[in-house]
């Protein structure tokens, strides 16, 4: 069985609650697509009210300071990363840099060829960045 990380992320009060894409419901969506997958999920990093363009992120810095082994770290959607694409790619590298590689439960790339994958995963972080300015 392949460990993994669950990592949550709200930007708004409304969110914590009981909003569409809120904690529980992005909990949901990580538990279906792990028991799926026949993953175990080893640690839930949860970090409430922050912006996706904010770098400080107490949860995440769990991971990227290598206090938890997975070889992934799954997420509801890629914009629960980051929504800014700078930041998305930072986050990327030092992930990379452990080993761990970042699974989107919404946006499960893994039928695509690489290049289509890459592609994809560009577009989506440039759109978060986008929406996140509107």
């Amino acid at each position: 069985m392949e460990k993994v990380i669950a990592y949550l992320r709200v930007s708004t009060d409304g969110q914590c609650g009981e909003d569409r894409f809120g904690l529980e419901a992005q909990e949901v969506q990580i538990k279906e697509y792990c028991e799926k997958k026949n993953y175990e999920i080893v640690k839930w990093c949860k970090d409430e009210g922050i912006s996706g363009a904010d770098a400080k992120r107490p949860a995440l810095d769990e991971v990227l300071n290598g206090e938890i082994e997975a070889r992934y770290i799954v997420v509801a959607k890629t914009d629960r990363i980051a929504r800014d694409v700078s930041l998305y790619y930072g986050f990327r590298s030092m992930f990379l840099n452990l080993g761990i590689e970042i699974i989107s439960v919404s946006e499960d790339w893994s039928a695509q060829d690489k290049l289509t994958a890459m592609i994809l995963e560009n577009f989506m972080a440039i759109s978060a960045t986008i929406e996140r300015e509107n």
